[in-house]
């Protein structure tokens, strides 16, 4: 099992036997990285605290910067009760003090730092309720993009099924102008790349934290601001959720590696493995998320379970790899919903009270889009040969029509022991139902190893 994200990661690609696909007459999808024209090239900042402006007593002050994220990170044991307060720059006065949250991510821990938090535009920031010894301010300008306001789902990342559970319509990392650069030069300084599970087993639900007072165009900004800050500050070379949702349901694409991917994240410290780590914008504490967030969060919720045929009111035991804020020591079974959040693994507020009462709905509205998948032949034919334990091993993608008749899905089998930091290898396979409705599996992929 891996036990961390950073440094200790290797490159696992994903690789079929194209001759083989052809054959099938199946057109496997590809992940959109984007085009140099759509990125938009962030600006980030650490100030330490102790060289800030002592504005007034107990409060230090960064100003004439131009910023719309700030976050905290800190060398000594995390701060308690810290808050920060920025100054508009439209008409320069101060908004309100808003808490900092401890944030959580790889496996191995190894950050240590607040979530980054909305302020909008601003001029300034102030910090209060710290000693400054080890602490730093993190100042993040995401940039500006024409194409901010007027941001739109991809056509390809909309592509309908013919299940019952289609991919609702998703902004794609090229959509909300993700600069690509920071992601492989990180990747080539650490000689690593994407990674992959075998399956998804649960969806983990978080809140980013930051204001709630943002317009649908700022979105791909904060998510921009997101990206710079996991990718440049934490060193994570990425961002870490799998997927964001807006509280005006649009829903942006995270981590690079393929949407309908089980990509391995850096959201939920231990249990970032099997899960699809879901980030709500905003802080769901006092304020409850919106009926367009929670059915943004349903549907794609839905759509990636199903793909995985996992069952929303159902339970799962994911071992704990430690680290980060994980309530459980590496190597500890955990049985957690189906769809839990990020407070059931680890010691956070995440993801707000308000939010996590919604849960129990987000659960039932997931189990209605999902239907009974259990009467699909290929799911059958799946749980006959063993289901994850079987040849086939964990399958990650929704059934689709093949261009030749019958269904396929993939499935990703697991080989050989796992020795040291070198995970098992991989076999990614095709596996339609041949001929129409008679559900026989058939492997059609090569090995790929790490």
């Amino acid at each position: 099992m891996r036990t961390g994200y950073g440094s200790r990661l290797v490159r696992t690609p994903f690789l079929l036997t194209l001759a083989a696909v052809l054959a099938l007459g199946l057109v496997p999808p590809v992940a959109d990285a984007g085009s140099p024209g759509s990125w938009v090239r962030p600006v980030v900042e650490s100030v330490t605290l102790s060289s800030a402006r002592a504005a007034e007593a107990g409060v230090r002050e960064v100003s004439g910067r131009r910023i719309a994220m700030v976050a905290l990170r800190w060398t000594s044991p995390a701060p308690a009760g810290v808050q920060v307060q920025a100054q508009r720059r439209d008409d320069l006065s101060w908004g309100p003090w808003l808490d900092v949250e401890a944030q959580d991510g790889p496996d191995d821990g190894g950050t240590a730092g607040s979530e980054p938090l909305w302020v909008g535009d601003s001029t300034a920031i102030r910090v209060r309720g710290a000693q400054t010894d080890g602490l730093s301010v993190v100042l993040i300008d995401p940039g500006a993009s024409s194409t901010d306001a007027g941001t739109t789902a991809d056509a390809r990342t909309a592509e309908a099924t013919t299940t019952s559970v289609p991919q609702p319509a998703v902004i794609s990392r090229a959509g909300w102008g993700a600069d690509e650069t920071i992601r492989t030069d990180c990747f080539a300084r650490q000689g690593i790349g994407v990674d992959y599970a075998s399956t998804v087993e649960a969806a983990t639900i978080h809140h980013t934290a930051g204001t709630n007072d943002y317009t649908a165009a700022d979105s791909a900004r904060i998510v921009r601001g997101i990206c710079a800050y996991h990718t440049i500050t934490n060193d994570w070379c990425d961002i870490g959720y799998n997927v964001l949702v807006d509280k005006y349901g649009q829903i942006f694409e995270g981590r690079f590696g393929g949407l309908h991917r089980p990509v391995w994240g850096a959201h939920a410290g231990g249990f970032n493995q099997y899960t699809f780590g879901v980030s709500m914008l905003g802080t769901l504490t006092d304020v409850a998320p919106t009926a367009a967030l929670l059915e943004a969060v349903s549907r794609i919720v839905a759509w990636k379970l199903a793909g995985s045929y996992r069952d929303p009111n159902g339970q799962v035991t994911l071992i704990s790899a430690g680290g980060g804020t994980s309530k459980y020591p590496a190597g500890t079974p955990v049985t957690l919903p189906t769809i839990f959040g990020h407070r059931d693994t680890g010691y956070t507020e995440c993801p707000g009270n308000l939010g996590y009462q919604q849960l129990p709905a987000i659960r039932q509205r997931v189990s209605e889009l999902i239907g009974d998948w259990r009467s699909s032949p290929v799911y059958a034919k799946w749980q006959n040969t063993g289901a994850d334990g079987g040849p086939l091993g964990g399958v990650f993608e929704v059934e689709a029509d093949a261009a030749n008749g019958g269904r396929w899905r993939r499935s990703t089998t697991r080989a050989g022991p796992c020795t040291g930091r070198r995970p098992p290898a991989r076999t990614s396979s095709w596996a339609p139902s041949w001929p129409p409705g008679t559900g026989t599996l058939v492997s059609a992929a090569s090995s790929a190893t790490r």
